[in-house]
């Protein structure tokens, strides 16, 4: 009488000694086709193993070089994508408008306003354009100026304390 207990553990008994004849049945095929594998081998073989690991040792720099240069090429794509190319109108608007794509029609790296005064990255904007620009530099420097100025008044009204005579030693 077979019950469920004595079947689990003749399977797993059955489980442990195929886990423990693993390693020597791996050592067994490894011996084994190591040494047969010479038993088949023709001059035409040999030549053909030859060339085959003498092209890939050959190859082998040039390949890694070019896969070097390939790896670089991705790199600076991807921090050129970084770097905020904008155009006129995406300036102006804040960034809100439909974007074209990368790099659409005429654009200029924003890098700051002392670009302008210096003449020499203008690109292709007229006056106009600048001094729209500098408008809209000028809004957003002041509202993050008066966002700071808000958030540090709230941080000291936290602290201050109404002044009573005769309380609390004051």
């Amino acid at each position: 009488m077979s019950d469920p207990l004595s079947r689990f553990l003749a399977g797993a008994l059955d489980f442990l000694q195929w886990l423990v004849s693993l390693p020597r049945q791996g050592y067994t095929n490894f011996m084994r086709n190591s040494v047969e594998m010479w038993d088949g081998m023709t001059p035409l073989k040999y030549i053909r193993l030859i060339a085959i690991l003498g092209g890939y040792l050959f190859l082998r720099p040039y390949l890694q070089k070019w896969g070097e240069r390939t790896q670089a090429k991705q790199h600076e794509k991807v921090l050129a994508g970084d770097e905020a190319v904008l155009g006129a109108n995406e300036l102006r608007d804040g960034g809100k408008g439909k974007r074209k794509g990368k790099g659409s029609g005429k654009s200029v790296k924003f890098q700051g306003a002392e670009e302008d005064e210096g003449g020499e990255d203008k690109g292709d904007w007229g006056n106009k354009a600048r001094k729209r620009q500098r408008d809209v530099e000028k809004k957003i420097i002041e509202r993050e100026e008066e966002r700071l100025v808000d958030e540090g008044d709230i941080d000291i009204m936290e602290h201050l304390v109404d002044y009573e005579e005769g309380k609390d030693g004051w």
